[in-house]
């Protein structure tokens, strides 16, 4: 196995990558964790460009640079601090190519999201939408990037199997025939789900769905609070846990 030192251009590069803007510069992200990284390195939908692992977690894991499918590069659990996204570093991160996922033909249902800014939000919508087979979700321009490094935690992967494309509500509408559905407090609790496409609309964490997109939705439905104890809302995501769950049973 031939492995190579973390050189100074690349350690700049890594540190680069934990802003939006130079992701979608150098088409490229990272991703940190000893799950996380083993979960990419054997996805054929991913395209890893290099790995950045200790000296010990590449004894403990050797078979992936048996085959030199990627370049190896060991360094210190210092430098991977100095790199590191993560409040505690790991001892691997991976860097990857961005890339679309080819999903063919539009789903029946789909999710879009509307200025969802917590990464941890984002990230277990992507896991939810995985868990249901929701393979695409669209999402407003201002909502957090998929390719966070928090973002990617928090979706356990489900990021690399749940297609993602940006595009604003009227446009997306007008384009695909959706009845589009909207998650409020002011909603219905009954609904039926209506037949061809279906999109649910799930609102900004403190403002909920917004004036310019509250007018491109056909209807509005709620979850009911069967005995609560004071709070006022659910947390955007685990809002969305419940509806589709109950649009898709």
């Amino acid at each position: 196995m031939n492995y190579q030192s973390l050189s100074i251009s690349k350690s700049k590069l890594i540190r680069s990558l934990h802003l939006a803007k130079n992701r979608q510069k150098y088409n490229k992200y990272i991703a940190e964790g000893d799950k996380i990284c083993k979960e990419l390195l054997i996805s054929n939908s991913v395209d890893v460009q290099y790995i950045v692992g200790t000296e010990k977690w590449y004894t403990q894991n050797e078979d992936y640079c048996k085959n030199g499918q990627y370049e190896c590069i060991v360094t210190e659990i210092d430098d991977l601090k100095k790199v590191s996204q993560l409040s505690t570093a790991s001892e691997v991160l991976v860097v990857a190519e961005r890339k679309e996922l080819n999903i063919g033909s539009i789903p029946d249902f789909s999710l879009y999201l509307d200025g969802i800014q917590n990464p941890g939000n984002m990230g277990a919508i992507l896991r939810i939408a995985d868990w249901y087979g929701i393979q695409l979700v669209y999402t407003s321009k201002d909502c957090v990037d998929v390719y966070n490094a928090k973002v990617i935690q928090a979706s356990m992967g489900s990021f690399i199997r749940v297609g993602t494309e940006t595009i604003d509500l009227e446009s997306l509408k007008r384009s695909n025939q959706f009845t589009v559905w909207g998650a409020s407090l002011n909603g219905e609790l009954q609904f039926t789900k209506a037949i061809g496409r279906n999109l649910l609309v799930i609102g900004n964490e403190g403002r909920g769905i917004r004036d310019h997109n509250l007018v491109h939705i056909d209807k509005e439905i709620k979850i009911s609070a069967a005995a609560t104890l004071g709070a006022e809302s659910l947390n955007a995501a685990v809002a969305t846990g419940i509806l589709c769950d109950r649009f898709l049973k």
